[in-house]
């Protein structure tokens, strides 16, 4: 029987790591043996991948959906992406973000659509539309971090200033808090 993998989308920040946060977030996702999946890139996707990573432990995976281009060889080009601390990068040919208006496409969509449960840091753009992808489309969304930092998102969408509700929230989401 095929166990389906248990996948935790984050997105935040490209440029503010916010090390603190993704620290204790990449620990709590690799202890309890979910799959972790970024964008590939610097800022949070790093920071959270690189504490995931650096678990001895774990028994999950760090992914990523790198955006980019492809030139007429058909090779893959993501400045930047994957960073190191990416086991498995699925190189794309869209952007990370394609805009708020009409049918929505690139790589922060693919990222709310594959994972199970998304979890949203401080951020710029990138971050604010996969927040509302996933209000829209009803993925179990929950915002990790200072409340007054989210005055951009979904206003729907439930702030968690601490790392106690993340856990609870995974919970709530997969059932079981073991790997």
């Amino acid at each position: 029987m095929v166990q389906r993998r248990r996948v935790v989308g984050v997105v935040g920040s490209l440029h503010d790591e916010q090390r603190e946060h993704c620290r204790v977030l990449g620990r709590l996702l690799a202890d309890r043996g979910y799959d972790v999946l970024t964008t590939g890139e610097g800022g949070v996707p790093r920071a959270v991948a690189e504490a995931y990573v650096q678990e001895k432990e774990r028994v999950g995976l760090s992914l990523a959906v790198c955006p980019g281009t492809v030139d007429a060889r058909g090779h893959p080009s993501s400045p930047g992406c994957p960073n190191p601390f990416v086991e498995l990068a699925i190189h794309t040919h869209l952007p990370a973000v394609s805009g708020r208006t009409g049918e929505p496409e690139g790589c922060v969509l693919v990222l709310v659509l594959s994972a199970q449960a998304l979890v949203v840091l401080p951020g710029e753009e990138e971050a604010v539309v996969a927040a509302e992808h996933a209000e829209r489309l009803g993925r179990p969304t929950l915002l990790f971090g200072p409340v007054k930092a989210f005055s951009r998102f979904p206003p729907q969408l439930e702030r968690a200033p601490g790392l106690a509700r993340v856990s609870d929230f995974l919970f709530d989401v997969f059932g079981t808090a073991e790997r």
